[in-house]
């Protein structure tokens, strides 16, 4: 979150130019309404939502129907999963002000952690019950739960201040003013997760041919990864606090930062299958319900190391030198 962040606080941090701009007019190719805008911009989101959906409905379906099916409609329910986060941080970008960022973001990304929890305990209570059928029972309830929050999700969320229709003026002037160009927050929300699908891909490719000629042990390995990850993000984390009014090496220290974290997937992630396959979930939830913890401490932190200043570049490098030993010590 925290590098992420930084990529809409520059303007605060550092001190604009003062230009005495001679713009020429921009003529738009679409001439749109703002509700018009809202409704392509918020197809995005309905299209990735309402085929998880409906299609979390029919896995047990398909997996009666034949294999080949079910392994399809998992594939596409991944495939439409995909822009999830970014398109999570895209809105951030738009609704929380720079203040609030620190706080908002990690609160809401720790509902994944209790959302696992929840999960897990209700997995295992439906797959042993006689409730529609036993296992299926666990597609039709997430399914169905999952719909009726995508009827209030419909109802009470905008693309952005601009096209919300109840917020006062005060409030959306307030943050339109902090709010990002859409084009450039896309393309720099969408860089750092295509890069740990990389990261991922061709890191377990390679420790697949580690464990292949035992080079290493698996234990090894796996903290290998975990270390390769924490550290990594964390040099580039640091790095920023160093960089100044540089813009462009901030961004690219930000990207490459969360990029990193890629190494996870293959590292700490995977340990619950290595130690004890068979409670994989029931460790998932616990550990991540601990890992929880710090989105709501390091809000804490933060402010106190800045006391809720953003433009004074000394105590923001001491949040990144505070985020690095943390890392490290982990």
């Amino acid at each position: 979150v925290a590098p992420q962040s930084a990529l809409n606080r520059s303007n605060r941090a550092c001190p604009l130019q003062n230009k005495n701009s001679s713009r020429p007019e921009i003529h738009y190719e679409f001439d749109w309404s703002p509700k018009t805008q809202g409704l392509v911009l918020g197809a995005f989101f309905y299209g990735y939502m309402i085929p998880q959906l409906l299609l979390t409905l029919l896995t047990p379906v398909a997996a009666r129907t034949h294999v080949g099916l079910l392994i399809a409609i998992r594939f596409i329910i991944g495939f439409v999963s995909g822009p999830m986060f970014p398109a999570a941080a895209a809105l951030w970008g738009k609704w929380v002000p720079p203040l609030e960022r620190s706080t908002i973001p990690p609160a809401a990304q720790t509902g994944t952690n209790f959302g696992i929890i929840i999960t897990t305990s209700l997995v295992s209570l439906l797959s042993t019950s006689k409730f529609l059928g036993g296992w299926p029972s666990i597609f039709y309830v997430v399914g169905i739960f999952s719909c009726l929050w995508f009827i209030g999700w419909s109802c009470f969320a905008y693309n952005s201040p601009s096209v919300h229709p109840r917020i006062s003026a005060k409030e959306k002037t307030y943050l339109l003013q902090y709010s990002s160009p859409s084009s450039k927050n896309g393309i720099l929300f969408a860089i750092p997760y295509f890069g740990i699908f990389l990261v991922t891909i061709v890191s377990g490719q390679i420790v697949r041919r580690i464990r292949a000629k035992n080079i290493l042990t698996t234990t090894n390995v796996r903290k290998l990864q975990t270390i390769i990850g924490a550290v990594g993000s964390s040099i580039f984390l640091i790095t920023i606090g160093f960089l100044g009014c540089d813009h462009i090496g901030a961004v690219i220290c930000s990207i490459l930062a969360v990029v990193f974290l890629g190494f996870h997937n293959s590292g700490c992630l995977i340990s619950h299958l290595d130690v004890a396959s068979n409670y994989a979930g029931t460790l998932t939830g616990i550990t991540n319900s601990l890992a929880a913890i710090p989105g709501f401490v390091a809000p804490a932190v933060v402010g106190a190391i800045t006391n809720n200043n953003v433009r004074e570049e000394q105590e923001w490098n001491r949040q990144s030198e505070y985020k690095t030993d943390h890392e490290i010590i982990q």
